[in-house]
């Protein structure tokens, strides 16, 4: 059975986020999730240290998944290819379709790799970090936006920033 790698920013990781691995979990024998640098946003508000931690707390109830942190400059769609992996990615809406879209085309006819998409549930359509972030920001509340299992962790790292 083909791996599926799952790379993102999650920063920090969101419930939607937690969706998605949890689905591809269910698919393909073996679930890499790699946290990457986001250059065009910025350093991010964790470090990917940080978000890795949180996202081994989130995952942890599934046995076919594993986290790493994808070296700043290198590319996605290589890493995905050296695991004979299918990428995953979740999409919102038509905005993500049209970004996820064109590097879906560059990876293929680069690298041949595969993307496939999930599109996202009716309840976590407006659930994002950046969202995350903004609450963790004004102290509201985090339910239903981040797992359960990161809740503390989370607003401890935030705290410490």
């Amino acid at each position: 059975m083909k791996n599926a790698y799952i790379p993102g920013s999650f920063d920090p990781v969101t419930t939607g986020h937690v969706d998605i691995v949890e689905r591809a979990a269910a698919i393909f024998g073996h679930v890499t999730v790699a946290v990457c640098g986001n250059a065009e946003k910025g350093h991010g508000l964790f470090t990917p240290e940080v978000r890795a931690e949180l996202l081994l707390l989130a995952l942890s109830h599934l046995s076919n998944v594993t986290v790493e942190i994808l070296p700043a400059g290198r590319a996605v769609a290589a890493r995905a290819a050296e695991l004979s992996a299918v990428l995953v990615k979740g999409v919102r809406g038509g905005g993500d379709v049209a970004y996820e879209g064109e590097m879906a085309a560059v990876n293929h006819t680069v690298l041949g790799t595969d993307t496939l998409w999930f599109p996202a549930r009716a309840e976590h359509i407006y659930v994002s970090s950046t969202v995350v972030r903004e609450l963790l920001r004004v102290g509201a509340p985090l339910d239903g936006y981040v797992p359960d299992s990161v809740v503390a962790a989370l607003k401890k790292a935030y705290a410490a920033l």
